[in-house]
């Protein structure tokens, strides 16, 4: 029961705003303990060159001491023969600080101000912390040790020269400390690490409250856009994600919005679509139905007559499916295309003659450009003459009576340029964005009692961009509408 227990266990999630605290929290607490931790081992090291430094200022009374002491002695052999000397050149100079002239193979004299009870007697002063005293060396003019012995390590420039008239006669140094020794020493070192290491502490729950601060500032717009991208998912288009700001959370809100907005345009022309092609099919079949019920019924006569009323709605029936299915090919990338170089005005030429008689036969007079300049694209042939064909026919189709068609070219640079234009009636200008819409068709004089699926612009504004061109409906010259298709030429 124990293992199942155990297995039935949730695993704790970590939400997005936890991750960031944690990620901040913890590189900046790893900066914090780097800089303890360096701090910690230099404290100690640069404590004991800030004694050295202040060490090294006891040196120049002590040259000048010794440079009175080798005046008289002239060399430092009876010094170096006789330690005892540089002791007492020493001890007046780290206990008053200044220095006692003293002679060779002579004592020093004693200060006037010694303690009570105790005559000639100082209290231990500057020169007894961390035995000072046995740390000065002196060094000849050949750096060779005269007192003590000269450390590895330690630089001339840290030596401090003994001068007689301006030559230098010997060199004074000082070894370096082995740790610190005076207790005010130590315990000035340990304040300094107890303050670090409070304040440490103190940044630390600075920091982390700064790391939650600044991970609920990042979390909160990233979850405001998590729940909107969830909406969106849920078919909820028309809420939309509030996220202030200019930075890429604030331009990714925007981004959701207007994702939003496509969709729920995608949407509502998905439920239009849908309705439109149930309209589309129900109008034939309907026809169709009352036909077959009023012969089957003896209403109607079974005639070849009727037979051919019932034949028609089967041919718009079937052209609709066709439109449908080359308009699904044609969104989805399905539609092939042989593309190869041929004369692209042959072929409007050639189309143009085989809706001539359409033309006529309403009552519309259709001109093409004589003449033309040869135009070479690559494309294929049989799906620029469904282009062609869909123009013309809603030219010859929509066009009133009596009226006239256009085709012109033009080439400019390596773009070629096909217009058709036919006379009124025209559309508006909100009607001339929306021609290319599946199903759409104005509701004036171009509407569905002159037939049509409705699919055919959309249709050819597929063609056109498979081919890498363009295509735009405007208000023609002539009154009515004009078709441009743009292509590249080779």
């Amino acid at each position: 029961m124990g293992q199942d227990s155990c297995q039935k266990r949730p695993i704790m999630k970590l939400r997005l705003i936890h991750k960031l605290l944690i990620a901040l929290f913890a590189s900046t607490a790893g900066v914090l303990m780097a800089m303890l931790w360096l701090a910690q081992v230099n404290i100690g090291r640069g404590f004991e060159d800030f004694l050295m430094q202040q060490e090294r200022t006891s040196l120049p009374p002590i040259s000048a001491a010794l440079s009175d002491w080798y005046r008289q002695s002239g060399s430092w052999e009876d010094m170096r023969s006789n330690p005892r000397q540089f002791q007492r050149i020493l001890q007046p100079v780290l206990s008053a600080g200044e220095p006692q002239p003293a002679r060779p193979g002579g004592r020093a004299p004693r200060p006037a101000d010694g303690p009570p009870g105790r005559p000639g007697q100082r209290p231990p002063g500057r020169g007894d912390n961390n035995a000072l005293h046995r740390r000065i060396f002196l060094l000849d003019n050949q750096m060779t040790a005269v007192i003590g012995r000269y450390p590895n390590g330690i630089e001339q420039s840290d030596l401090t020269s003994v001068e007689v008239d301006s030559d230098t006669v010997g060199w004074l140094g000082i070894a370096p400390l082995r740790g610190l020794q005076a207790p005010e020493e130590h315990a000035f070192s340990d304040l300094m690490k107890r303050s670090l290491l409070t304040g440490g502490a103190l940044g630390l729950v600075i920091a982390a409250l700064l790391a939650w601060l600044l991970a609920r500032h990042i979390s909160k717009p990233l979850v405001a856009a998590a729940a909107g991208v969830r909406k969106l998912a849920a078919g909820n288009y028309h809420d939309q994600v509030k996220i202030s700001g200019d930075d890429e959370t604030a331009r990714l809100g925007q981004d959701i919005n207007r994702l939003a907005m496509a969709l729920s345009d995608h949407e509502v022309a998905r439920q239009r679509w849908i309705a439109d092609i149930a309209h589309e099919l129900r109008t034939p079949l309907a026809i169709m139905r009352g036909e077959i019920e009023a012969m089957s019924d003896g209403v109607r006569e079974m005639s070849s007559g009727n037979l051919a009323s019932v034949q028609q709605e089967v041919g718009h029936l079937s052209a609709l499916v066709d439109d449908l299915q080359n308009l699904a090919m044609s969104d989805t990338g399905a539609l092939s295309f042989k593309m190869r170089r041929f004369e692209f005005t042959a072929l409007v030429s050639a189309v143009a003659d085989a809706a001539r008689s359409r033309a006529v036969a309403k009552g519309l007079e259709l001109k093409l450009d004589e003449d033309p300049e040869p135009a070479w694209i690559e494309g294929d042939e049989q799906r620029l003459r469904q282009l062609l064909h869909n123009l013309l026919e809603n030219a010859v189709r929509y066009t009133d009576t009596p009226g006239q068609i256009e085709i012109s070219f033009k080439q400019v640079g390596k773009d070629f340029t096909l217009t058709i234009s036919d006379s009124a009636p025209g559309v508006s200008d909100t009607e001339l964005d929306q021609l290319f819409d599946r199903f759409y068709r104005v509701e004036a004089s171009r509407n569905r009692k002159t037939g049509g699926s409705g699919l055919g612009l959309a249709i050819c504004r597929n063609i056109v961009e498979a081919h890498g061109g363009s295509i735009v409906a405007e208000a023609g010259s002539l009154g009515g509408i004009s078709m441009t298709v743009r292509l590249k030429l080779v």
